[in-house]
């Protein structure tokens, strides 16, 4: 569905619902997952202002693909949004408990040269979701999982980003999370550079939490501003 699903995004990122739904139905007819269809359907009808049919789409994306992380993280995503945080960390938790455990093992043979570049795809993909990162790192941390590891492992990753965005903001939370805020502001600013593609909103999300943090010097001001005007 990557096509289809660039289509899609666009379509309902410039407000264009009914296309977005055409488009929608033909992804549906040549074989999408059900799961990704519910997904994009709850997106359209969320950004329509119809928030009681676009739960009612993640929770049905989530019950045709319970054991797939990503129906799961999307309606945490839209439950935070409406307000019901509590119930969104419930229903993150078990994925990103078993999300870590897994990021260790593939970044351990990440290190041996045991995987190819596509190896944790799927995992990586998770990080642009700001909830699920949060709960993510404060569990790699609970657990004692070794983050000097899970540092340098992505690290290493992040000299394949266009495959690997998630890489980069993985290791920013992690560096926020040990206080590191110089190095994680570092690790944000390519995020803004020409052509950087896979973050999104995250790198924003990552900027302002430095800025909270007192963290804002001239290399990501003048990132920042080269990107709007970009």
């Amino acid at each position: 569905m990557n096509g289809d699903s660039t289509e899609i995004e666009f379509l309902v990122l410039t407000g264009r619902f009914k296309e977005a739904a055409q488009a929608l139905r033909r992804s549906a007819a040549v074989g999408a997952p059900a799961f990704e269809s519910f997904i994009w359907l709850g997106r359209i009808e969320e950004n329509r202002g119809r928030l009681e049919q676009a739960e009612d789409a993640f929770r049905k994306a989530l019950s045709v693909a319970p054991a797939s992380p990503l129906p799961r993280v999307e309606l945490s995503r839209f439950l935070e949004k409406t307000g019901r945080s509590a119930e969104a960390c419930e229903l993150l938790w078990e994925t990103a408990e078993g999300s870590a455990g897994e990021l260790n093992r593939l970044l351990a043979k990440r290190l041996r040269g045991g995987f190819s570049g596509d190896a944790g795809k799927n995992l990586y993909a998770l990080m642009k979701f700001s909830m699920f990162r949060r709960v993510f790192v404060d569990i790699l941390i609970e657990k004692g999982e070794d983050i000097d590891l899970i540092e340098a492992a992505t690290r290493a990753d992040l000299g394949a980003v266009p495959r690997h965005p998630g890489a980069r903001i993985l290791l920013a939370e992690v560096l926020i999370a040990r206080g590191r805020l110089q190095d994680a502001e570092e690790t944000i600013v390519p995020a803004f550079g020409a052509g950087a593609t896979g973050m999104g909103d995250s790198r924003i999300e990552l900027l302002l939490g430095l800025i909270e943090r007192g963290r804002y010097g001239p290399a990501a001001e003048r990132a920042l501003l080269r990107a709007n005007v970009r």
